[in-house]
């Protein structure tokens, strides 16, 4: 998650274009919140995985998630009644919450 935070000034100093910098610098930072969890859950399953106490991840446990993470994009992105279109920043907060979601649910 340090490197994430690191590559701030790093894109700054590059020659790219402020309005692709505007959009991927919130980007990131939204995509950042959910690599701890999706890597703590990765730890997990290895680790159950390893003792032989890993259950099988059926197919609707994995597509709920996904489902969700579709809606709140649909939502997020392009708007939906009662909410307002955050774009490059929207589509990533559906999931950066599936990445908290998975670890509990799966």
């Amino acid at each position: 998650m340090g490197v994430v935070w690191l590559f701030e000034p790093v894109l700054r100093s590059l020659d790219i274009q402020p309005a692709v910098l505007n959009q991927a610098l919130p980007y990131l930072r939204t995509l950042n919140w959910g690599t701890l969890p999706l890597l703590l859950y990765f730890v997990f399953r290895r680790y159950l995985h390893g003792m032989n106490l890993a259950k099988p991840v059926d197919v609707s446990r994995w597509c709920q998630p996904t489902l969700l993470n579709l809606i709140g994009n649909w939502a997020l992105v392009l708007w939906a009644p009662g909410f307002r279109a955050m774009g490059t920043v929207g589509s990533d907060g559906p999931r950066a919450a599936r990445a908290f979601i998975c670890p509990v649910y799966c």
